[in-house]
């Protein structure tokens, strides 16, 4: 091996950690999303509140399983958008049974 297969070895190890990692709080989040988001009918500006509030709570969890903040924020930009948008399919599913 030349000097500069050994260079690449680090950056790819770090990269496949970052993908194990991204793939922890995915599995986590949609995990949470299954178990916690019901369609409940709500208007839009009350989903607003309640994704707001299940957000705090899907963080709060993954923090106490040991998934740092630093990489929920990678994979989330904006947690509580996407757990409007979570509430918003459910209540789209319960509405077309």
């Amino acid at each position: 091996m030349s000097g500069g297969d050994d260079a690449r070895e680090p950056c790819y190890a770090a990269e496949k950690q970052e993908q194990k990692m991204s793939e922890r709080i995915i599995a986590f989040v949609e995990n949470w999303v299954s178990e916690n988001i019901h369609a409940e009918g709500q208007l839009a500006e009350g989903r607003d509140i309640q994704a707001k509030s299940l957000a705090a709570r899907c963080r709060a969890e993954a923090l106490a399983a040991g998934i740092p903040e630093s990489e929920i924020d990678d994979e989330f930009d904006d947690l509580r958008a996407f757990m409007s948008g979570q509430i918003q399919e459910a209540n789209e599913r319960q509405d077309r049974s």
